[in-house]
């Protein structure tokens, strides 16, 4: 067997061209994927600035959030009784204006509605401060409840309860807090309580509440105005003795003119005899005063008026007088309501300055001297000399000399002797207890008229019981 080299025909063109083919290709593919890792590059590399401008963004958001938060917090802590249930809307609130912490434009409403959020924390501390504020003022007003300078009784319940729930009294029920941010000029802040049993809510803002706190005479409920030191004025203008421009501790006599006396046994035993001040007088002698006090209460008729106006008939027990505190009035009302206040307000000065306790306070005085019993009998007795007058008069008259002489036995002395208007007269002087009584008698009286002036004499009091006797009853001397 022979073996031979076959000849081979090579296509150099041909394969040239496979070759060139095959560079092209591999050019384009190099080329191909050159650009996708070019652009994947590129698109790695814009998620990744995207990546970390979120987490720019995501860390702003959260620092913005845990910043206001945190006030939040600080601003609530101390009163999460208020507080608790607006927890979710709070939190809500701040997501909302935390997704405005990287926008680079804001519309006016967002720009107010962040603002107010920012603004909410010291909003908040602002209102407790008041309310605290408000608190001390509270608590003096309701221990003196009813009283003088104390909340009415007739106040409305519900904002009773809305004041000791929000001050923290411990009642049961809700309360709420809310707020808007949406006003512009600050956010508003509300506080409400929810009556349990009536479902009624009362709701007081932050701005109220600041400016019942900054104003002495603004409050949420209706106190009785205190009227103690005017009280006190006016009884020491008209009821006490003053000395040298100063009130002392006497009563001025003229309570106790023409009162009767009276006696009571003390507890030692002793017998105090005393007499009552005359205080429907001092009523009346106040009154003129008390309207210009009642005036100065303010205009019209107010909620405090007529809470002072039911604490007096609180006091005088006429419950069924009672006023209800918005009460509005007509003219003739208002008039008629004035008035009535008035007698109240100086009866009940009345009351608190004269009495000490439940006693009234009395002007002690020494017991009332027992009167002596003046035996006047024998003047009844004495018969009355007269004279037989002229007979052109045809009258009788008293002969005064023998009257002198029977007389002068019995203390009597005539003092003197003189004529008046063309008739005798004597002056009978009589010593009785050291002291001189005197009288002048005329010859033409009535035999019974000189008996009472003698009993005068003897006694210091007129009898004025006695008839006068006709001379015909008497016998004439001659």
């Amino acid at each position: 067997m022979s073996y031979r080299n076959p000849k081979q025909f090579v296509d150099t063109q041909t394969a040239q061209h496979y070759r060139n083919l095959q560079n092209t290709m591999m050019g384009i593919t190099e080329d191909y994927v050159r650009e996708q890792k070019l652009k994947r590059a590129e698109e790695a590399k814009r998620a990744a600035e995207i990546q970390e401008k979120n987490e720019k963004i995501a860390k702003l958001q959260t620092q913005y959030e845990n910043s206001v938060g945190k006030a939040w917090n600080n601003a609530t802590g101390e009163r999460a009784d208020i507080f608790a249930k607006a927890g979710s809307k709070i939190k809500e609130a701040i997501n909302i204006a935390g997704k405005f912490s990287t926008e680079p434009f804001l519309t006016s409403d967002q720009k107010n509605y962040r603002t107010n959020l920012e603004s909410l924390n010291g909003a908040i501390k602002r209102d407790l401060i008041n309310l605290d504020s408000y608190k001390e003022g509270y608590k003096t007003k309701k221990e003196k409840r009813g009283e003088l300078g104390g909340y009415s009784l007739e106040n409305d319940p519900g904002q009773f309860a809305w004041v000791a729930s929000v001050l923290g009294g411990g009642l049961k029920g809700e309360t709420n807090f809310d707020f808007d941010l949406s006003q512009y000029g600050g956010p508003v802040t509300k506080y409400s309580y929810k009556n349990p049993e009536t479902g009624e809510t009362y709701t007081l803002t932050g701005s109220m509440i600041s400016e019942i706190s900054n104003n002495p005479d603004r409050d949420i409920l209706v106190t009785i105005p205190d009227e103690t030191t005017n009280m006190q004025n006016i009884a020491n203008e008209f009821g006490k003795t003053i000395v040298d421009g100063k009130a002392t501790d006497e009563i001025k006599d003229v309570y106790y003119v023409n009162r009767p006396r009276k006696s009571r046994v003390k507890k030692d035993g002793t017998i105090e005899y005393y007499i009552e001040p005359n205080e429907e007088l001092f009523v009346q002698n106040v009154k003129s005063a008390v309207i210009s006090k009642i005036d100065g209460l303010g205009d019209g008729v107010s909620p405090n008026k007529i809470a002072l106006f039911n604490f007096f008939k609180r006091k005088f027990k006429q419950t069924d007088s009672f006023l209800p505190l918005d009460k509005k009035f007509t003219k003739e009302e208002e008039d008629e309501f004035n008035n009535e206040l008035a007698v109240d307000y100086a009866t009940y000065t009345s009351q608190v300055y004269f009495r000490k306790g439940r006693d009234i306070v009395v002007k002690e005085v020494k017991p009332a001297k027992k009167e002596k019993e003046v035996d006047v009998s024998y003047i009844k007795d004495i018969e009355i000399p007269l004279a037989k007058g002229p007979s052109e008069e045809d009258g009788a008259f008293i002969n005064l000399d023998d009257l002198e002489r029977s007389i002068a036995k019995r203390g009597f002395r005539v003092t003197k002797a003189e004529e008046v208007g063309g008739r005798k007269a004597r002056t009978l002087t009589k010593s009785v207890e050291g002291a001189d009584r005197s009288v002048t008698i005329y010859d033409d009286m009535q035999p019974e008229e000189v008996k009472n002036l003698m009993i005068f004499l003897e006694t210091g009091k007129e009898n004025t019981t006695e008839q006068v006797d006709k001379f015909s009853e008497f016998i004439v001397n001659e």
